[in-house]
């Protein structure tokens, strides 16, 4: 499973949005209206479901595709 789906399955699965809805492109509280709050679910069960420990720095993170990013560059290197 390739690691945009599980972020869009994660966001899905926080926000009670269909994941047909969800894509790279759409912002997080402008299109999805997901708080901080929220944000701050998504990256901790993107965390578990990786297992990850990602930090809770995310004020850059506007769109989907900045938590792909970010969860990306929080993986360790293999």
């Amino acid at each position: 499973m390739n690691l945009e789906k599980n972020i869009i399955d994660v966001i899905s699965s926080v926000t009670g949005i269909p994941v047909t809805e969800i894509s790279q492109e759409k912002f997080l509280e402008k299109d999805l209206g997901v708080s901080g709050l929220e944000l701050e679910d998504i990256l901790t069960e993107a965390g578990n479901k990786l297992h990850l420990k990602l930090p809770m720095e995310h004020k850059e993170l506007k769109t989907v595709q900045d938590v792909i990013l970010f969860v990306h560059e929080n993986q360790p290197i293999s």
